[in-house]
């Protein structure tokens, strides 16, 4: 089986892709997710990324749904592109995929918000060639592949005091996947997670663009630990672009197949053994 990883488009079509399908010629392809454009992102740097405060605070609810309609339309336009070349596809959404607030902060918001979130919209596009596995699960030949959640901000364990806030969220982000690798215990199983687990492939290293995280780790916690605990034969991630690379925890290969945009991806071979390789389109 061969299987091509592709993911954080960013609102940019991949137009690469039918270069990248006809020289690997998969059999499956997983996305990681991201498929949104984030036209808000230098207003969300400069008013919400440090407090996690909603950007419709600073710049009200009507401008912040425009951006939001904006982003959704650019990553339902790559969702249809990829869904042309009729191969099936794996995916879970990523940060960048607007979704209910409390999946990825402690913020509550405001329920007319609902039809603006993606999760609505990559639900209308599934069919027998696209599913989305978002604390979920499907089978593909002889392999499980189980989904996680989007990233959570800021990404890693949150610090004690914010701690306490976020740990009910954790407790039942961490129930749901439990549930499901239980459920297909000494099966072959692929984790897919948009964010990588903390602490592997998951480094700031883009000082101009990310001056408030440059060296942090940003990798997901609940991802570690369930790597940790379960060990499935490979985790596809990605989110942290710059630190794009293979890594080892435990037993399970870690991907983090950098973006799209900047014309990366991973091919993964399965056979006997597992081979992986990193690559960038020309």
């Amino acid at each position: 089986m061969k299987i091509l990883v592709i993911g954080d488009f960013h609102g940019k079509v991949p137009t690469i892709l039918p270069k990248i399908i006809k020289k690997e010629k998969p059999d499956l392809i997983v996305s990681q997710g991201d498929f949104c454009a984030f036209f808000e992102k230098k207003l969300f740097f400069k008013y919400s990324f440090v407090d996690q405060i909603p950007l419709e605070n600073f710049i009200g609810k009507k401008k912040a749904k425009r951006y939001y309609q904006k982003d959704i339309a650019r990553g339902i336009k790559i969702i249809k592109y990829i869904k042309k070349f009729n191969i099936p596809i794996i995916a879970v959404s990523g940060n960048h995929d607007p979704a209910k607030y409390s999946d990825i902060s402690t913020h509550s918001r405001d329920k007319t918000w609902d039809k603006f979130y993606l999760t609505d919209f990559l639900k209308k596009e599934e069919n027998k060639h696209f599913k989305i596995i978002d604390f979920n699960a499907t089978k593909f030949q002889n392999l499980v592949f189980i989904g996680t959640h989007k990233s959570s901000y800021p990404g890693y364990l949150p610090n004690k005091k914010s701690w306490q806030k976020n740990r009910p969220i954790y407790l039942r982000y961490r129930k749901k996947v439990e549930k499901l690798f239980k459920k297909y215990k000494n099966q072959k199983i692929i984790l897919v997670s948009h964010n990588v687990p903390y602490k592997v492939l998951d480094q700031v290293k883009d000082k101009k663009a990310h001056k408030l995280a440059y060296k942090s780790h940003k990798g997901s916690f609940l991802t570690r630990e369930t790597i940790k605990k379960y060990q499935p034969l490979i985790c596809i991630s990605g989110h942290i672009h710059e630190s794009h690379g293979i890594q080892k925890l435990g037993k399970t290969i870690v991907i983090n197949s950098g973006a799209a945009y900047e014309k990366r991806y991973v091919v993964i071979e399965i056979n006997r053994k597992i081979k992986v390789k990193l690559r960038k389109a020309k």
